[in-house]
């Protein structure tokens, strides 16, 4: 299969909120999936999904603040804590 060079990766993004069964098989297709259309837009998108309260910051100035800067001020997924 010849290599695909500058394509960046493609995936359709949430144009709503999605329920946990619905994020559940949309993340086992695509793990980008589950990512708001919104984020596109915004610099910071929450939501809750069941009893958890969720974050996501698109802004470069909050993500080094949370991920480099203060990154012992907030609560990661083991997922964000690897990056």
């Amino acid at each position: 299969m010849p290599e695909a060079r500058g394509v960046p990766v493609k995936a359709p993004l949430a144009s709503q909120p999605l329920s946990m069964l619905q994020s559940a098989r949309a993340a086992r297709r695509n793990l980008m999936e589950i990512i708001p259309e919104l984020a596109t837009r915004q610099p910071m998108v929450s939501g809750r999904m069941a009893s958890v309260r969720w974050h996501m910051v698109m802004h470069p100035e909050g993500l080094r603040s949370i991920l480099l800067d203060r990154w012992e001020s907030y609560h990661k997924m083991d997922v964000a804590k690897s990056v």
